[in-house]
């Protein structure tokens, strides 16, 4: 056996747990995608309102 199996060999004895592949994600995992997207975006939103608010602000202190 190369040092490699021996290696695999270590981490199944240590997980007894069999590996499964899926084929479809859950709709969990779908939905948390999209939530995290969205979320960047009203991120850069907000940067970008507060980024705004700073100009106006900035203008109207020099009418002062």
């Amino acid at each position: 056996m190369s040092s490699a199996e021996l290696k695999a060999e270590k981490y199944r004895s240590r997980n007894p747990v069999q590996r499964h592949q899926f084929i479809q994600g859950s709709p969990i995992d779908e939905c948390q995608r999209i939530q995290a997207v969205n979320a960047g975006n009203l991120i850069l939103a907000l940067i970008a309102l507060a980024n705004q608010t700073m100009l106006a602000v900035d203008a109207v202190k020099e009418r002062v």
